[in-house]
């Protein structure tokens, strides 16, 4: 499952004219001024999302906190990115679905996938930046899980309660968690920091811990 306030459809993001092989009439998606679109998931009529994000609020405002500490530039491009819908919401296709889920979006991340008992093979997340962290959440029930990456030589522990920020795109990643389990996935897309116009945040810098002041 899919959820973001504000995002471009599969196909209408930026395109890289040397990696892109499918029909070239797509190419068309391509122009800057597409407006973003409320995911699927937020439109339903039942409002089941809503409802779920509303009562994992407290949860969502802890993550955010920890992501302020992790990479506070991108905790702060995130925050800026939710005041621009809100104070210019033209930017989306559907407002009044996107004020809906602006109420209850209590995480400085423009998306995030829950994945339930599926397999985590070996992959990179080519949405955001290198530079950029995201964040996963284990949660189920089951012992033992492992989540590797290899480019590191590193394998971790895994189990339930685990939260890892590292950049998906910069390092290929998996996961191994046998029995009931989910995953939360947040993270940033690039192509909607350049949609919104804003400063395209950096590589951690020590620096933003020296004075207890950040960098930018």
């Amino acid at each position: 499952m899919n959820i973001s306030p504000a995002w471009f459809e599969q196909g209408r993001g930026d395109v890289n004219l040397f990696q892109y092989t499918a029909n070239l009439a797509d190419l068309a998606f391509k122009d800057p001024n597409h407006q973003l679109f409320v995911s699927s998931e937020l439109q339903r009529p039942d409002k089941a999302v809503l409802k779920w994000m509303e009562n994992t609020k407290q949860s969502m405002v802890l993550l955010g906190a920890i992501m302020s500490i992790v990479q506070p530039e991108l905790y702060h491009t995130g925050q800026l990115a939710l005041e621009k819908l809100f104070n210019e919401p033209n930017y989306v296709n559907r407002q009044v679905e996107l004020f809906e889920a602006l109420e209850v979006w209590w995480t400085p991340f423009s998306a995030m996938t829950v994945v339930s008992n599926r397999e985590t093979p070996l992959h990179r997340d080519m949405g955001g930046r290198v530079e950029w962290s995201d964040m996963l959440i284990a949660l189920g029930n089951y012992d033992h899980g492992r989540f590797a990456l290899p480019g590191l030589g590193l394998r971790y522990r895994y189990n339930p309660g685990t939260i890892l920020a590292f950049s998906g795109k910069a390092f290929q990643h998996g996961a191994t968690c046998p029995g009931n389990r989910a995953c939360i996935a947040l993270y940033m897309r690039d192509n909607v920091i350049k949609r919104l116009k804003l400063p395209t945040p950096s590589w951690l810098d020590v620096r933003d811990y020296a004075d207890g002041t950040e960098s930018h």
